[in-house]
């Protein structure tokens, strides 16, 4: 009798099950006090983004006098929300509101949807963020208990559950070291590339947040 394999492995279906978890538990509440602003860092990005799409400029540094009273956070999540943003706002123009005017008289009055749409994709960057933890566990210990022992603890962690929920940059900061950390320790891929690759991952981050500017350290370990 023929042996057929197993659809996935255990080992996977823990992980798919903890990335499920991770992002349920990062989704709990996601319209929590909205149309407030609860949070001082998160309206600096969408406030950006939206001024970014008025304007059509990716340029913030052309117009000081409209940006640095909003954005004193490197621009790089404002960049993350253009697009979402944009096919947010179109599909309310096509199928909701078909007057520009009173689209921006809408979004000004309740920015709920724009807000919810920044902490969707912070979740989803908070879920990754598992993943990639499990990796680096798995590169660096070679053992597949020990690895997903890490991503329990981030996918149980309070704290980065609670940093995945809202939309601003220290979700994503913790993404990109992740992801170095997870790269950094693939043995599989040679190390001058290795070094490419997270220096890359740093600049990227340093337009996210200037914590990210750490990250090369791991090129030093």
């Amino acid at each position: 009798m023929v042996k057929t394999k197993p659809f996935m492995t255990k080992t996977t279906a823990i992980l798919l099950s903890l990335l499920t978890l991770g992002f349920g538990l990062r989704m709990i509440g996601v319209n929590y006090g909205l149309p407030l602003w609860l949070v001082g860092d998160e309206p600096p990005f969408i406030i950006a983004t939206l001024q970014m799409l008025k304007l059509q400029t990716l340029f913030p540094v052309l117009h000081p006098e409209i940006f640095n009273p909003i954005l004193y956070f490197p621009p790089y999540l404002s960049y993350l929300y253009l697009i979402p943003f944009a096919l947010v706002l179109g599909l309310q123009y096509l199928f909701h509101i078909r007057d520009i005017a009173i689209l921006v008289s809408y979004i000004t009055a309740d920015p709920s949807s724009l807000f919810i749409l920044a902490r969707i994709i912070s979740a989803l960057a908070g879920t990754a963020t598992i993943l990639f933890v499990y990796k680096a566990g798995k590169h660096f210990f070679q053992n597949t208990y020990a690895s997903l022992i890490g991503a329990i603890v981030v996918t149980m962690s309070a704290s980065h559950a609670l940093l995945s929920h809202w939309g601003r940059d220290w979700t994503l900061s913790i993404f990109l070291f992740a992801l170095a950390l997870a790269l950094i320790t693939d043995r599989t891929r040679p190390a001058p590339r290795r070094a490419c690759i997270i220096a890359l991952i740093s600049g990227v981050g340093f337009g996210v947040s200037v914590i990210a500017g750490f990250i090369p350290l791991f090129v030093l370990i």
